[in-house]
């Protein structure tokens, strides 16, 4: 397996990561996306089944002993980029926050920016709204001027604009899109959304609103 991805530069700087940290998250996120561990669900996320004995013996390279490889993942989960679960002395479960590792800047939001609020007091109102897509790294930000947005189920939403998607995009943009996808929130008229590949939602935006629009208007038509 390829163990190297790279690290936002930023994010190194911000956390002064060290070459024995950037290597062990480098291949936490390529193992965690690689879809060959065992998982558990916890908290509505997915923790990846690790011991100290894999990690050092696929990171050969690794300048650390078992003292000091917990010592290493304990300070990056106390500076928060990557979350664990213990249930064992020898057996954790961990999953890389990704909003920290890409530097995102929606990272902490729950609420609409003043900016948002010009832009969404600008938008027809009500199910027929055009949304607006903001891109950060990873992340897209959906403003739409429809009240009930706040109430839309997490799931059900990704779900359905995956089903809308399909077929309108081609199967590289989808899989690009969604391989990593999540919602990482939904509040008063904005929803954020984890993709794969921002420039490729950019390349096709308006199939993506009108996704958007459509997924919106029959969730929350079931919920009249």
């Amino acid at each position: 397996m390829n163990i190297l991805v790279n690290l936002n530069d930023d994010v190194i700087k911000k956390y002064k990561l060290n070459s024995d940290e950037c290597l062990f998250l480098s291949w936490l996120i390529n193992f965690y996306n690689s879809g060959y561990g065992r998982y558990i669900r916890e908290n509505d996320k997915s923790y990846i089944w690790l011991t100290y004995n894999k990690i050092i013996d696929d990171l050969k390279s690794l300048n650390c002993g078992k003292r000091q490889l917990a010592r290493m993942i304990s300070r990056l989960v106390n500076v928060g980029l990557i979350e664990r679960i213990v249930k064992s002395r020898n057996k954790l479960y961990i999953c890389p926050n990704y909003d920290r590792l890409d530097n995102n800047e929606f990272e902490s939001q729950k609420c609409l920016t003043a900016e948002d609020l010009v832009e969404i007091n600008g938008m027809q109102v009500g199910q027929k709204s055009q949304p607006i897509i903001k891109y950060n790294k990873n992340y897209i930000k959906i403003l739409i001027n429809n009240e009930r947005v706040c109430e839309l189920d997490e799931n059900y939403f990704l779900e359905t604009i995956k089903d809308k998607l399909n077929g309108k995009l081609c199967k590289v943009a989808f899989d690009c899109i969604f391989h990593i996808s999540s919602v990482h929130l939904i509040a008063d008229k904005m929803i954020i959304l984890r993709v794969g590949c921002v420039t490729l939602v950019q390349n096709n935006e308006e199939i993506f609103k009108q996704a958007i629009l459509d997924t919106i208007r029959e969730l929350t038509s079931k919920k009249a």
